[in-house]
């Protein structure tokens, strides 16, 4: 079995190949740090996939204090970028998990993040971690199922290719037959592996995600689009429907802490919005059924919020709540 490598180690190993001349246009000192408005500068910039610019992303920016305050919170392009040069160069299951790995451990030094990073994120993060999440063959398989066949037809091939060589040494053709069975099961390890990390991930992330109030309109909408790209994973085999619910569980979660904090500085427009949602049924976050019947519904526990919001709307208006129950992502 493979062990993962301490992820910063392992990826700036996986670009000691890639090293050329530019590297000799862009040296940098060992200590370097980037401050004040040159980090801003450099942080916009796109990560150079370099040996020196690999250091220089790292030192100057990842490593920055002001990362996790400034820049993360508002934007993951940094993660799409690592992810995306992995896919391209097929860098291993082993490179993308330190590299979501690397940004959960980083995001757990952020306070907040904005829904509008996050939904930008997930429009592009199906695509790239798919080809490491979902099964080669039998797609629609359950991986019991995806073991049976993909012994069965190893079994065949070998026994079909290599009959001769079984009647003459037995003993090397199951030790071969061994080796590759086990080969297949640290593959399919690697991959829940994987998977499990994407879905810590992902949770830590909307453990954080926050809303603007001023952005009236957009507040419900962004919850529904994040909770689609949720159900693009499900769809595309990279969840299961239980996982689909725990992060349908965590987001409305958030969202009503929200309510709970900021609501009165909602209009009551954007509570109806969300009540005719409701009814209409058309908001799968909503109608994915629990796992137990006697769990309270999604549904039900939005329309609760929902009742103590509007309250606290009306008393608001009418002098009775006068204080601003609103989150500050800067806490001030």
């Amino acid at each position: 079995m493979k062990y993962l490598f301490p992820h910063l180690l392992l990826i700036l190993s996986l670009f000691m190949h890639t090293a050329n001349s530019e590297d000799m246009q862009h040296k940098i000192q060992d200590e370097e740090v980037y401050i004040g408005d040159e980090f801003y500068t450099q942080a916009i910039k796109p990560i150079r996939f370099t040996k020196s610019g690999m250091r220089s992303f790292m030192r100057g920016v990842f490593n920055n204090p002001e990362y996790c305050e400034n820049i993360l919170p508002y934007n993951f392009s940094h993660l799409i970028q690592f992810l995306q040069f992995g896919k391209d160069n097929k860098h291993d299951i082993m490179y993308m998990m330190s590299i979501v790995r690397l940004f959960n451990n980083k995001l757990k030094s952020t306070r907040y993040i904005t829904a509008f990073a996050f939904f930008e994120m997930m429009e592009k993060f199906p695509n790239m971690i798919e080809p490491y999440c979902v099964l080669s063959q039998y797609d629609d398989a359950d991986v019991f199922t995806y073991f049976r066949n993909a012994f069965n037809a190893f079994l065949l091939k070998m026994f079909t290719e290599q009959f001769n060589f079984f009647k003459k040494d037995p003993i090397n053709f199951f030790e071969d037959i061994s080796d590759s069975l086990i080969d297949i099961i640290e593959k399919e390890v690697e991959r829940e592996n994987f998977k499990q990390m994407v879905l810590r991930f992902l949770e830590n992330a909307v453990g954080k995600i926050i809303w603007c109030s001023i952005d009236q309109e957009n507040i419900w909408e962004s919850t529904k689009n994040i909770s689609e790209q949720f159900r693009v994973l499900y769809e595309r085999n990279i969840i299961d429907e239980d996982e689909l619910d725990d992060l349908y569980k965590s987001l409305l979660a958030q969202f009503c802490h929200f309510l709970e904090l900021s609501g009165s500085d909602l209009s009551l427009n954007v509570i109806d919005k969300i009540k005719e949602d409701i009814v209409g049924g058309k908001v799968h976050l909503l109608e994915l059924d629990e796992q137990e019947e006697f769990i309270e519904s999604k549904k039900s526990q939005l329309t609760r919020a929902l009742v103590v919001t509007h309250a606290k709307i009306i008393a608001r208006q009418q002098g009775i709540l006068s204080e601003a129950i609103c989150v500050n992502p800067k806490g001030t």
